[in-house]
């Protein structure tokens, strides 16, 4: 008997321990330009910091789809998801600008 196992990335997820989540598609987009306010599709900005002994508990989860062949025939598994969780300390940072 044998059996081959492909797995495809399908999706990300990202909790932010605050109630907000966000999904994209495979690994998500990459920022194109630094320079801009834009979050892009995948992007998030905080609007609020997290309080000051309980740092935001943010998980990201993603999502593959698992075909195989095997000497007994193919076919495709359930989704299968893997989770990481960690802290995430969020500050807010206050700043006044002046013209000279």
């Amino acid at each position: 008997m044998w059996a081959t196992l492909t797995a495809q990335h399908d999706s990300i997820t990202f909790d932010f321990g605050n109630g907000d989540t966000r999904s994209c598609a495979g690994f998500g987009t990459p920022i194109v330009d630094t320079n801009t306010l834009d979050e892009g599709p995948c992007g998030y900005t905080y609007r609020q910091s997290s309080p000051d002994d309980a740092p935001y508990s943010v998980g990201v989860t993603t999502t593959w789809s698992i075909s195989y062949t095997s000497s007994s025939g193919s076919g495709s598994l359930d989704p299968f998801n893997r989770t990481a969780n960690f802290d995430h300390d969020v500050d807010e940072i206050q700043t006044i600008g002046r013209e000279n």
